[in-house]
């Protein structure tokens, strides 16, 4: 419409601090953005043209992010470590994550493995951390225990995910999507079960 056009030129002529993103952007704007430069794909998308993988960012509102996962895994080895005992292998375990998390001193003499998860410190810099290598603290082996076991009891991968969760409105329009039959098959390599 004439409207959204107006609408369209005016965001365009916004420097690029003052143009909105995605968190802030209007309904009217989007419109706007559609009927004009991005007219193109959402035709495609309309037509059927586009597949949509999906990430995990779709679901960054609706679930647990990352971070929780591994605090899991974090708590879930603390809790089960004997740290009085070196050959424990959840200690052992619990050792390389903090490893993994690459922290300099004074950090790294700060984690009390005898203390809950929840009272460290420096928890947060830790989980910060461990996001860039979340593979390799999921791949820590605990000795008599399977390959996996951190992922699915450690970071309790269902239970985590598998519960019932809120779809957020990026779910929502998907659905609305699929419904209009503009989309038929959306890959994705999500844990939750939103999608």
């Amino acid at each position: 419409s004439s409207q959204n056009t107006n609408i369209y030129a005016k965001v365009r002529a916004m420097s690029s601090a003052e143009q909105p993103t995605a968190a802030t952007i209007t309904l009217r704007q989007t419109l706007a953005l559609l009927d004009g430069h991005a007219r193109p794909v959402a035709e495609g998308i309309a037509n059927g043209k586009y597949v949509l993988w999906l990430g995990s960012g779709i679901s960054m509102n609706s679930a647990p992010g990352l971070t929780g996962a591994i605090q899991n895994v974090l708590e879930f080895l603390q809790t089960r470590a004997d740290t009085n005992d070196e050959t424990c292998e959840h200690h052992k375990a619990l050792k390389d994550a903090i490893k993994l998390a690459a922290l300099g001193e004074p950090m790294l003499s700060e984690v009390d493995l005898t203390r809950p998860v929840g009272e460290w410190a420096n928890l947060q810099q830790i989980l910060k951390k461990l996001v860039g290598s979340y593979s390799q603290l999921l791949d820590l082996r605990v000795d008599g225990e399977k390959e996996d076991y951190l992922l699915w009891h450690g970071a309790d991968i269902p239970g985590t995910y598998g519960q019932p969760l809120e779809p957020g409105s990026e779910h929502l329009c998907l659905a609305i999507l699929a419904l209009e039959a503009a989309i038929h098959d959306v890959p994705s390599a999500n844990w939750d079960g939103l999608i």
